[in-house]
This record gives structure tokens, C-alpha cells and sequence, in this order.
């Protein structure tokens, strides 16, 4: 009986229709589209217009209760036939997917990357991380005064140009999702990883690629991303408390700042997370007042490489 159990060509179960020619062989309803001159590959006979269902087959195999594709990696789920591809997809022991959202600190987010499709990423992102989609063309810019507000917000305790204060969770990270605008809507998404550390009073930045065409699947990104100020200035008008004004002179002015990195898909950046490939000093940002002016920004500019 384990015989009739999967399809003859792709050794699956099948998990739909079960077709059969007039001798009686099987085949699933993903390899009959396939079969060549619509002959049955085993004793060429034709499956005609009308193709036959193995219902007595299908009847036998839908009680039945299957392991899961991963059970030699852990999994002990037990499944109906309809349900094992749609359970492999979100296994947790499916060695294809990746928790990119638990690894970047999202705690008790189980969602994963691998099998999801690029509208389910745009969805999890904006509805769940409050992180949606950006469509540019070339260049993502960012407000100064939006990242130091996120900073900010991500650090209550911290005092601008004060000292960082240790806590239990000395990194937080804020996140972009950024597609380029491609003719079909169908562009490859990145997300930008902004971590916040506490402890080393600093901000690194990583670029993912979270989701690609297959197509594009060999192809190479890199990123390059520039803190710039509209009017650098290395002075700045202060109030005394009679009302007197005096120029400062330390303002501290050392834009832009520019660095390239490449861009890393999913599995080889989680080794990555808890590292710093770009170190951006926050007292710096705040002693030379990133953010104060309107065009102050942090621009993003993916290419392949």
C-alpha cells in the first residue's frame, strides 16, 4: 500500500487531485500538466481530454496521517495530506526559513522568511512592526529629525548629550522597508536595519535583502548611505539669560559622513545582527545637531554591485 501512497513521478504525496490513466497508474495533479504528449509515463497511453480521478485513492489516503517533511529535524506535527506543504512552509524546523524578525530583537514574532510572498512581507512589516513599504526609484531619504526622534523614543532614559544608561535590553533597533520601483511592481525588497546600542552610546546599519524574484536570485546589491546637513555650519547663535547673544565656535561639523556596504540576504546576514559594521556616534549626531534642520538627512542608494 505505501506504494499508491505518492505520486510515481515527483514521489510526493499527493495533496490534491490524484489522477489515473485506463491501466490504473497514478499521478498527481501537479506532474500531469508536465507529462509529455499527455501520456502516461509509465505505459504511454494517452490520459485523454476527460482525465480520469482516482477517487477510491483519494478516499483511501484522506484519513491518513503523515509526518512532517522535518520530522528528522524535530518536528512531530502529524498531518492530513492537503496539509503538509502549507505546514512545511511555516515550520519552524525548515531549515529554507529563517526568524528574521525574532533575531532582530522582535520578541515572540514568529514569522518567517523563506516561503513568504513579497505581499505577505509588505504586510507583516507594516501591520505588525509598523515598518511599511517605501517605493523609490533610486535614492530613500530619511529625515534627520525623524531618525533622532526614533532614537530618542527607542532611549527614554537617555539625555541628549548625556551618557547612554545601561538597561536589560541595551540594543533597539528601527527599520525601513524599501523597494525599487521596478515596471512590473515586482522590485526586490530590502530592509534596513538600524540598531540602537545603548551600552556603546552608537547606531550601526546593516541592508537586507529580504525577498527577491527568482530571477534575480544570483544577481548582487550594494548600498551606499550618506548623513548629510543642508547648511553645515561650525558656529551657532546662543541666548544668555539677560538676553544677550554670543556665538559659539565648537559646534562639532563633520558631514556628510559616507559609507558603502554590501547588501546581504536573509541567511547571511542573522550572523551579522549582533555585530557593528558601521559604527555612528549618537553624541556626535546630537553635539553637532543632526536633525534640527529640515533637510537634514540620511540618504540610501541600492545598486547592484
Amino acid at each position: 500500500m505505501e506504494g499508491f501512497q505518492t505520486c510515481p513521478i515527483c514521489l510526493e504525496i499527493p495533496e490534491d487531485n490524484i489522477y489515473q490513466c485506463s491501466a490504473g497508474h497514478i499521478i498527481c495533479n501537479l506532474c500531469i500538466p508536465k507529462v509529455p504528449a499527455n501520456l502516461c509515463p509509465q505505459c504511454r497511453i494517452s490520459f485523454g481530454l476527460s482525465k480520469i480521478r482516482s477517487r477510491v485513492l483519494e478516499e483511501i489516503l484522506d484519513p491518513i496521517e503523515y509526518p512532517c517533511k522535518f520530522k528528522s529535524l524535530g518536528c512531530e506535527q502529524l498531518l492530513k495530506r492537503w496539509q503538509i506543504k502549507r505546514h512545511a512552509e511555516a515550520c519552524f524546523h525548515n531549515p529554507n526559513l529563517t526568524p528574521l524578525c525574532e533575531k532582530m530583537g522582535y520578541q515572540n514574532c514568529n514569522f518567517m522568511l523563506g516561503s513568504a510572498s513579497r505581499a505577505q512581507i509588505i504586510s507583516h512589516f507594516g501591520t505588525v512592526h509598523n515598518c511599511p513599504l517605501k517605493l523609490k526609484p533610486r535614492i530613500l531619504e530619511v529625515p534627520g529629525k525623524l531618525l533622532m526622534e526614533q532614537f530618542r523614543l527607542r532611549n527614554k532614559q537617555r539625555v541628549p548629550g548625556g551618557a547612554s544608561v545601561p538597561t536589560e535590553t541595551p540594543c533597539l533597533s528601527y527599520n525601513i522597508l524599501y523597494s525599487l520601483i521596478t515596471p512590473d511592481e515586482m522590485g526586490p525588497l530590502f530592509l534596513i536595519f538600524v540598531k540602537v546600542n545603548r551600552i556603546t552610546d552608537s547606531l550601526s546599519l546593516l541592508c537586507i535583502r529580504v525577498w527577491h524574484p527568482e530571477f534575480h536570485g544570483s544577481f548582487r546589491y550594494r548600498a551606499k548611505l550618506q548623513l548629510l546637513r543642508s547648511t553645515p555650519q561650525s558656529t551657532r547663535i546662543v541666548v544668555n539669560e539677560d538676553g544677550s547673544q554670543a556665538q559659539l565656535n565648537n559646534v562639532i561639523n563633520p558631514f556628510p559622513l559616507t559609507w558603502e556596504l554590501m547588501v546581504y540576504n536573509v541567511k547571511e546576514v542573522i550572523p551579522l545582527l549582533n555585530a557593528s559594521l558601521v559604527n555612528i556616534s549618537i553624541s556626535l549626531l546630537e553635539q553637532s545637531r543632526f536633525g534640527d534642520k529640515a533637510r537634514d538627512r540620511l540618504l540610501i542608494k541600492i545598486s547592484l554591485a
